[in-house]
């Protein structure tokens, strides 16, 4: 069975290397993968487009798809509060709508994909009914709980990603 796969991870594809990234060149070597970058922040120094953006990665991987998303809000600084939860919410619909062109442009229905993310908790929580995944991985790689960045919202939302995962 050649199902396709929608990855996610705090690595982007133009790192050096990245367990993930690698994880992805291996996957689609039997299968479409759609790795989604980690979005951009309006903080981030980057031009600016409008829409999601799904490319092709290479020659030597030509069913390996990276997808740009919009930009989102920076939002690590808030308190791990109800503000933090609003503004990921927001953060998510955004990333969400990356969810919705690869299915639009590559006629991917309900229950007919794998979501696999790794390692990055703050994306993909609350994929919509519509989108929802055939099973859903969630691989953690590092102890969230000693990244300084990440650990302030990312040790909670890592263990809603566990529960969810199968």
């Amino acid at each position: 069975m050649n199902i396709p796969v929608v990855m996610t991870s705090m690595s982007r594809h133009d790192h050096l290397s990245s367990a993930s990234l690698s994880l992805a060149k291996e996957l689609s070597l039997g299968r479409k993968v759609f790795y989604i970058n980690n979005p951009y922040t309006y903080k981030d120094n980057v031009v600016s487009w409008k829409g999601a953006r799904i490319f092709s990665f290479s020659v030597d991987y030509p069913n390996l798809f990276v997808v740009e998303t919009e930009k989102v809000l920076p939002i690590n600084f808030l308190p791990d509060n109800f503000l933090y939860d609003v503004v990921s919410g927001i953060n998510n619909k955004i990333f969400n709508k990356s969810f919705k062109d690869i299915v639009k442009h590559h006629n991917i229905r309900k229950k007919e994909y794998i979501l696999f993310n790794s390692f990055n908790p703050f994306y993909g929580i609350k994929i919509p009914g519509i989108l929802e995944p055939l099973l859903t991985i969630y691989q953690s790689r590092d102890d969230i709980a000693s990244a300084p960045y990440v650990k302030k919202h990312g040790v909670r939302l890592e263990l809603e990603w566990i529960k969810k995962s199968e």
